[in-house]
């Protein structure tokens, strides 16, 4: 058994099947390593011996965003290529490649290699109104270019010739982005995103209206020697989809329109426009509103556009008359105030004139008057608003004191709280009062009343001054709860139920 065994082991020895006696494979040698370095990437090319059992391959990137394994796959000529992506411009970086076969690893020598800065890339815009020219200084080689568009996301690129692009048939008046960019090694550097617009087709462009709503327009042309308009002019009109030409004077220096005889308390839209190939170009598009017509009392008027015309444009706007709250009017000499119907917000008015005779408010459409006072000795004839809607809070207080005023007056379908009359009434109808179930104070004084009928009142009067009435000999007042209501009377006056 000892001899088959020794004769076993001689054989095997013969036949090289001894694993400590197998040659040892060697690594391949890395003949030759080319690098080529920009500023934000290494391309490396290495070259090993053949013929060679290589199991991988790479290098070993070391910098200041610290150490990078990279691998690649060899090719049957014995050559490998990789490429390190994301490096820090204008760094110190080194590298070494590398072979394996399964059991070792080879090493190349440290190379050590420093990436070039960032190319500087400045930009700028001249622009017209049809035209605009990008101008950019980039340093370093490389593909150059333009990036231009409209928005951020629309960028397209555009050939970089002696740093200039010119760009034709633009909109007057846009907004427009652009950058340049320089590529090298396949990486793209692309300045910051900038903004130009071009230029409006007009200056100076100026709508001005007179008190009788005639209007004049006025612009100076910008657009020089760039195109040849084929027409141009101003345009207007209340909807902006359908603006009307103007007939327009057009120079070199000036153009000028005039339309008459707007409508008041209305808004327009007016543009200027010229055509150019057919198409027209619009200037951005601008509105202003008609005010009211200037009201029939002139010292009326005035005081308004005094007062309350905050713009100083001699017109009282929609926004200017529904601001006026307030009508605080003494001793003007006003004669009339039809034109009070225009303030819509209108809730107190105090007056005194010496002068009026007639008082007309009938035409305020949606009286809203919480606190009316007036004094005004020779007032004749005074026509209240009637309420059109219960959920109207109008004429809290109501006060008035005259002289002139006669014969029977009768208050509309209104809501009040409290009454003060100082006038030679002969008569007066109360029964239309509506206050939302509120109560009424009532003060008569100075009145030719005889007989006052204060049975039929739709409100809860609560407090009545009927003292300084000399003709006045009878009130009447309703039984029950309107009884209980305080009565300050002259001796000579009754109060009786019914």
């Amino acid at each position: 058994m000892k001899r088959f065994l020794l004769f076993l082991s001689f054989g095997l020895m013969l036949a090289g099947c001894d694993p400590a006696s197998q040659p040892e494979v060697q690594i391949p040698e890395i003949k030759d390593l080319k690098m080529n370095v920009s500023s934000r990437s290494i391309q490396l090319t290495a070259t090993y011996t053949l013929p060679a059992a290589v199991t991988g391959c790479g290098a070993e990137l070391q910098g200041p965003q610290g150490t990078d394994i990279l691998r690649a796959e060899g090719s049957e000529e014995g050559i490998f290529t990789l490429r390190a992506d994301g490096l820090k411009p204008d760094s110190d970086y080194r590298i070494r490649a590398f072979i394996e076969n399964g059991r070792q690893t080879r090493f190349s020598d440290w190379t050590s290699c420093h990436t070039a800065p960032l190319p500087s890339i400045s930009v700028r815009a001249e622009s017209g109104v049809f035209s605009a020219t990008l101008h950019a200084e980039i340093t370093g080689t490389g593909q150059k270019g333009f990036l231009f568009g409209e928005s951020e996301s629309a960028l397209e690129a555009y050939p970089f010739a002696d740093g200039s692009l010119h760009l034709r048939n633009l909109e007057p008046g846009h907004s427009y982005c652009f950058a340049a960019f320089v590529e090298v090694d396949g990486i793209k550097e692309v300045s910051d995103i900038q903004f130009f617009s071009t230029n409006d087709i007009v200056t100076d462009l100026q709508a001005v209206v007179d008190a009788s709503f005639c209007l004049l327009l006025s612009a100076r042309p910008q657009y020089g020697d760039e195109v040849t308009p084929e027409n141009a002019g101003f345009r207007l009109g209340t909807d902006p989809s359908a603006l009307k030409a103007l007939n327009t004077q057009t120079g070199d220096m000036e153009w000028k329109a005039k339309a008459d005889a707007l409508a008041a308390c209305q808004s327009y839209f007016y543009c200027a426009y010229i055509t150019v190939g057919g198409k027209e170009y619009r200037s951005p598009l601008m509105h202003f509103e008609t005010g009211f017509l200037p009201f029939e009392d002139a010292v009326f008027w005035e005081y308004i556009l005094g007062n309350y015309d905050t713009d100083r444009d001699g017109q009282l706007s929609l926004a200017e008359a529904d601001n006026i709250t307030f009508l605080p009017l003494f001793n003007l000499g006003i004669q009339s105030l039809s034109g009070i119907e225009n303030l819509r917000n209108l809730n107190e008015i105090q007056m005194e004139e010496e002068a009026l005779t007639r008082l007309d408010l009938s035409a305020l459409a949606d009286p809203k008057i919480e606190s009316f006072v007036l004094r005004t000795p020779h007032l004749e004839e005074l026509i209240l608003p009637a309420v059109k809607a219960p959920e109207t809070k109008y004429g809290g207080h109501f006060e008035v004191h005259s002289n002139a005023l006669r014969g029977h007056w009768e208050f509309p379908d209104y809501a009040a709280r409290e009454i003060i009359i100082e006038a030679p009434l002969s008569s007066i109808g109360l029964n239309k009062i509506r206050n939302d179930g509120a109560t009424l104070m009532l003060t008569l004084s100075g009145t030719e009343l005889e007989e006052l009928d204060l049975s039929q009142l739709a409100v809860t009067l609560t407090y009545a001054n009927l003292s300084g009435n000399e003709k006045l000999k009878v009130v009447w007042l309703p039984y029950g709860e309107g009884s209980t209501a305080m009565i300050v009377k002259d001796p000579h006056t009754q109060i009786k139920y019914k």
